[in-house]
């Protein structure tokens, strides 16, 4: 699924930099990795994978609908070929 976070949205911590949050199946827990343009860290307690989880629930509710997306990106496809 892909959703915008619209530039009126102003500043949210999705400006801090990607992350990604990998899921395994139970009994291996969750962790996050995050890069950076000198390396990676992969952070495993589970207080810092649910921040993170946090972070990405609220950049979803404050990104625009897939719907409006699509809308979006179609509307940017037509301003580039002008």
């Amino acid at each position: 699924m892909v959703q915008l976070l619209p530039f009126s949205l102003g500043a949210h911590p999705g400006l801090y930099g990607p992350f990604v949050i990998l899921a395994f199946p139970d009994p291996t827990p969750d962790l996050v990795w995050l890069e950076n343009p000198k390396n990676s860290v992969y952070l495993e307690a589970p207080d810092d994978v649910e921040n993170y989880r946090e972070v990405f629930d609220h950049l979803r509710a404050c990104a625009l609908s897939p719907a409006e997306t699509r809308t979006r990106i179609a509307q940017i496809i037509k301003e580039l070929h002008r």
